[in-house]
């Protein structure tokens, strides 16, 4: 029996098709299914992560074309941004947020509107870490990343706390599981 507050629908990648599908809760009817493989706006090379915000948007982190590529609720293309594949996040106002690398100046969050532009640039430095990967955004503002330690993977990374400022207020070591992919507090 369905309760109030149940999902009624999941949203899938299928990495085989490269093809984004909702299919509908209970049962698994395919309501909606977009993209499959190619260079062409709306077609992927190699899916790694999927969002899908409160307004019924898409997001989809396209490894193989250094994008994320935003769809409406219905599964049509709407925009890409670029994308250093750092994982990527949304706020309250389903803002994107990723993290860029700059040769000049380290580590850089960067905040893109809903409309697909850059808004917002704050500074997080770190230039000796390696293959940031932004995790979650907290109510505050407050965000977490993992970075590989400097001199390389050695079976742990750096979990770390920022601020919404951007200045580091914590530090752990954790440990990696075989495989990863998703962790959520």
């Amino acid at each position: 029996r369905r309760r109030p507050g149940d999902p009624t629908g999941v949203w899938i990648a299928d990495g085989a098709t490269l093809e984004v599908r909702h299919l509908q809760l209970p049962g698994g009817k395919e309501t909606v299914k977009f993209g499959g493989p190619g260079q062409k706006p709306g077609q992927f090379q190699q899916i790694h992560q999927l969002e899908a915000g409160p307004s019924g948007r898409v997001y989809v982190g396209d490894y193989g074309k250094n994008v994320i590529a935003v769809f409406s609720p219905a599964g049509a293309f709407e925009f890409e941004i670029p994308w250093q594949t750092t994982g990527f996040c949304l706020d309250d106002k389903e803002q994107i947020l990723t993290i860029r690398h700059s040769e000049d100046s380290g580590y850089l969050l960067e905040t893109y509107s809903t409309k697909g532009k850059l808004v917002k640039t704050t500074h997080l430095g770190l230039p000796t870490h390696q293959n940031p990967r932004i995790w979650t955004l907290e109510k505050d503002g407050s965000f977490w990343v993992t970075f590989v330690p400097s001199g390389g993977f050695r079976g742990f990374l750096n979990l770390i706390h920022f601020s919404d400022a951007g200045a580091p207020t914590g530090k752990w070591v954790f440990h990696t599981p075989a495989g990863m992919n998703r962790f959520q507090e």
